[in-house]
């Protein structure tokens, strides 16, 4: 009787570990599946510039000849093709402080943009554009109320965080003339350094 109660005790601690084994591989084998489905799905790189985008941005001007400064505020959509490519609409709000009357105006401009370098969280791009501007006084104090607005730039592209915003900031030259349209005498002209900077965010899913 003694030996018939302790060979099934033997047994069964014998098999422990075997329990345990088979235990341990079922679990890792449910466990799989579901840290793949967990694992986050690898995102578009922040550098593909695509669809369309918003954007911010304050400028001033430096270097401005004849004048003592002027500032301005633009509002900008820009849609991008093949990635690289931007061609943007922009309105803008103007303030001058010059020699004679200030002035304030507002203008319209088309640029393109053109990514030619684009890293994993940026990119360089060359600037090229032109508006027209109006304002309630003469710009410059000897020209007219109303001007085209040329343009040149080298600007770049900054994603800081994990969210789609970027950060942008650009050097152009920013020329103000009236193209002569008045005649020479009423066309001074202005050439500038302007530095911009401010916030594009994507429309919709990038």
């Amino acid at each position: 009787m003694h030996k018939s109660t302790a060979c099934p005790r033997s047994l069964v601690r014998r098999r422990r570990p075997l329990w345990l084994a088979a235990l341990l591989s079922a679990s890792l084998a449910f466990a799989a599946p579901v840290s793949a489905d967990a694992a986050p799905e690898r995102s578009v790189p922040p550098a593909a510039l695509q669809g369309w985008w918003l954007s911010v941005e304050p400028g001033i001007a430096v270097l401005a000849k004849g004048s003592t400064g002027y500032y301005n505020l633009t509002l900008g959509a820009e849609r991008f093709f093949r990635r690289k490519l931007g061609l943007a609409l922009e309105v803008g709000g103007w303030y001058f402080r010059q020699r004679g009357e200030d002035a304030a105006g507002g203008s319209f401009s088309l640029g393109f943009r053109w990514h030619f370098w684009r890293g994993p969280r940026g990119s360089v791009f060359l600037d090229l554009g032109a508006g027209v501007l109006g304002t309630n006084e003469d710009v410059p104090e000897t020209g007219l109320p109303f001007n085209f607005l040329p343009r040149a730039g080298l600007g770049a592209t900054w994603r800081p965080g994990e969210g789609p915003a970027r950060l942008r900031i650009e050097a152009r030259w920013q020329h103000i003339s009236n193209a002569a349209i008045a005649g020479r005498d009423t066309n001074p002209g202005r050439d500038a350094l302007m530095i911009t900077g401010g916030v594009i965010v994507p429309v919709g899913d990038q």
